[in-house]
């Protein structure tokens, strides 16, 4: 009876901690034509050694959460009709993420 217990405060934790909420904000001029837009690429990424700055300043990203963010946002836009294309594409993609409130450690 114990264990079943256990499971059940254990699955409460889970709950709760999957419940909290998620912000995403985003901005556009609504004066441009998106429709002109049918080929996308990435940005490229600047690291910490190539821009000068310090190991501290640079947001560390681990590399299975960037590629799974690369692959849904590539999902995505290829399910809506645009297509990737490294020369001459007609818009680059780049994203930011940022923890507010909160302390975040990275170990490697």
């Amino acid at each position: 009876m114990n264990l079943l217990k256990l499971y059940t405060l254990l699955l409460a934790i889970v709950a709760g901690v999957a419940c909290s909420t998620l912000e995403v904000s985003s901005d556009h001029d609504e004066s441009f034509d998106f429709t002109k837009l049918k080929s996308f690429d990435w940005k490229p990424v600047k690291r910490s050694s190539e821009s000068g700055g310090s190991q501290e300043e640079a947001m560390v990203i681990n590399p299975l959460v960037e590629r799974r963010i690369v692959n849904a946002v590539n999902r995505q836009l290829t399910a809506k009709g645009f297509q990737k294309q490294e020369s001459n594409p007609d818009f680059l993609v780049d994203y930011a993420l940022g923890v507010k409130g909160r302390t975040v450690r990275s170990y490697r």
